[in-house]
């Protein structure tokens, strides 16, 4: 998983942690855990982050499964 790029796509949409964190359905420390590469996303979580953060299938694929 490319966690910098992942970051990076947060800040160009202006999202935090915590609005992330909702829009998938789990706790801020959950996601704190997952974005600093100690957890990893569940697929249904990887989907949802990726369509609150508009990203395209490709981008998807480039950050969650690399």
């Amino acid at each position: 998983m490319k966690l910098d790029k992942l970051k990076g796509k947060l800040a160009e949409k202006g999202k935090n942690q915590e609005e992330c964190a909702k829009a998938i359905g789990i706790s801020y420390s959950a996601f704190s855990y997952k974005i600093n590469g100690q957890n990893k996303f569940k697929v249904e979580e990887a989907e949802k982050l990726g369509n609150f953060l508009e990203m395209t299938e490709e981008e998807k694929l480039d950050i969650f499964l690399s």
